[in-house]
């Protein structure tokens, strides 16, 4: 990766010392981080649940393999400070890659696996990508062949290694190959902890991936110091993407740090989930509220399971008050906690905090980790007023590839473009998360909060999920949307919508004028936000009518 590439990062000096003083940049790296986890519990295992590639190996196995991939890729010509993508489901192959690009030196470059050509292209030639690891089949799928396509556009990709049993190109290097080498990876490798150890990609909500820069000393602070004491306790289920910043540190390095097993979900499947939780008695890892809904929904879930299930860590994507009381009532604690890719954890409650805090708040705001929240004007806002929440802490990211300029202003704060509200008591201070800035719906010169109108319609008889959306109007410039999956066998009418917001004394102005019926389930990205623009979307191609200018935010 060249370094034209990275972003211009400036922290301010004092911020510098601080952090070192405080021992949260101790000179330790992701590298440190990994080799210390895997290496101290060798018979720990990897353990992939999965219908068409199951796979088990140990610690120890994962830490070999990666030395071994290492050695394969100074072999090609991978030098430190290249970039390694790979594009794989969550397959115990690709805590090998990570630990292998970790021990050349490389930078991580995770890629969601549902990405296509287009996504694909974009990635790996913004990222510079020395080397692809990638699968060679997923269900019914041929990743492989799609990369065939695109190697001409790609001059500085020179070494593609295919995870899978099947025929592959002569081109392309097989898995077994690469890891099976002969020779092992020595001396860890000396890096700069403020060098790139990641470059990990916006969900694309609003526009194309972004890709954003995290460090070596930013994520190992944020491993050790904000994951590992928070998250629930014991080996868990994991569906969460490797692809997606929260899957890669929660179900990657989490637990090696904490010298837990690692359960993998290559699919999300809620009647497997549940026999798994009882074959295994485990419980599974909910970090996104479509995770919990979707399982409390499961008609084989018993109350043994959700006895099992104990916490909801619940982040990435807002979490309703309805769903939040309907895990507490069965006896799920709920925590819940907010972020972004671009400073992965900034709030997080606790299962031993309150209810009111649990239920009401996106947590305590977590050590290392300062807020300003600024009014239209850029002025501080009040505790108890609302605000775009600008965050700034150890492990905020260094900026995006390829962007001119830098990310944060002169303090080192970077705007979330998220609407929150801090509050204080005695207990500490608690962030809640209100918007998502970009978020509304401007109706003849109103302001609308597509948060505020959800909340509202939240419990609206006959909707399994729901969003709120902008559409285009002639006469008011914008209207509001509400794209509805109803419950099976039922219908949901535009005034069965009025009807509930009526009742709920909610202002006419905000009431959506039209219902967009989805069928199956709302889209989503990998972290569980809906996919607004692509409700847009379907919402213009069923109307006949243009897409909404602009977009939504959130990642």
């Amino acid at each position: 990766m060249s370094g034209s590439r990275l972003p211009a990062w400036t922290v301010p000096p004092e911020l510098r010392r601080h952090y070192r003083e405080a021992g949260w940049w101790d000179g330790r790296t992701l590298v440190d981080v990994a080799v210390q986890g895997f290496g101290g519990s060798p018979r720990s295992v990897v353990r992939t649940h999965s219908a068409t590639h199951p796979s088990c190996l140990t610690y120890a196995e994962v830490l070999d393999g990666g030395r071994a991939l290492a050695a394969h890729l100074e072999s090609v010509g991978v030098r430190q400070g290249d970039a390694l993508a790979f594009q794989l489901p969550n397959w115990s192959e690709a805590l090998v890659c990570f630990v292998g690009a970790l021990l050349r030196g490389a930078v991580l470059v995770p890629i969601a696996p549902y990405y296509r050509e287009h996504e694909l292209t974009g990635i790996l030639r913004r990222s510079e990508a020395r080397c692809l690891v990638v699968a060679e089949q997923v269900r019914g799928r041929r990743p492989i062949d799609e990369v065939a396509g695109l190697r001409e556009q790609l001059p500085a990709l020179g070494e593609v290694i295919v995870v899978g049993d099947g025929p592959i190109p002569s081109w392309a290097t097989p898995y077994a190959g690469a890891v099976g080498h002969s020779k092992r990876a020595g001396d860890l490798p000396r890096i700069d902890p403020e060098a790139p150890a990641a470059v990990t990609w916006t969900s694309g909500t609003t526009a194309e991936p972004k890709g954003v820069v995290l460090s070596h000393q930013a994520l190992a602070f944020e491993v050790r110091f904000h994951m590992a004491p928070s998250l629930p306790s014991g080996a868990r289920l994991a569906a969460a993407p490797l692809s997606h910043v929260t899957g890669m540190l929660a179900t990657a390095l989490v637990p090696p740090v904490r010298g837990e097993d690692i359960h993998l979900l290559d699919v999300w499947s809620p009647p497997s989930v549940v026999a798994l939780m009882d074959e295994l008695k485990l419980p599974p890892a909910l970090y996104a509220p479509v995770f919990a809904t979707s399982l409390l929904d499961e008609p084989s879930l018993r109350p043994d399971h959700l006895r099992l299930m104990d916490t909801a860590s619940l982040g990435g994507a807002p979490v309703s008050r309805a769903l939040a009381e309907r895990l507490e009532s069965a006896g799920v604690a709920v925590t819940r906690g907010y972020g972004c890719t671009e400073h992965p954890s900034i709030s997080l409650s606790a299962s031993s905090d309150g209810s009111r805090a649990r239920l009401t708040t996106d947590g305590r705001i977590l050590p290392g980790v300062e807020l300003r929240l600024l009014d239209d004007d850029g002025a501080l806002v009040a505790v108890g007023a609302q605000g775009e929440i600008h965050s700034r802490g150890p492990d905020l990211f260094s900026g995006y590839l390829g962007a001119a300029g830098s990310a944060t202003n002169e303090d080192g704060y970077f705007a979330t473009g998220d609407i929150g509200v801090v509050e204080e008591d005695a207990s500490g201070r608690w962030l809640r998360l209100v918007d998502r800035k970009k978020d509304i719906v401007i109706r003849a010169g109103i302001n609308i909060s597509a948060a505020e109108v959800e909340a509202a319609l939240d419990g609206l008889p006959g909707a399994r999920e729901l969003s709120v959306i902008g559409v285009p109007d002639a006469r008011t410039g914008e209207r509001v949307c509400v794209a509805v999956v109803p419950v099976a066998g039922r219908e949901v009418t535009l005034e069965d919508v009025r009807r509930h917001l009526d009742a709920a004394r909610v202002a006419r102005q905000k009431w959506p004028e039209s219902v967009l019926l989805v069928d199956e389930a709302l889209p989503r990205t990998p972290s569980g936000k809906v996919r607004k623009p692509d409700l847009c979307l379907q919402w213009s191609r069923r109307s006949g009518g243009p897409l909404r200018s602009g977009g939504h935010g959130g990642d």
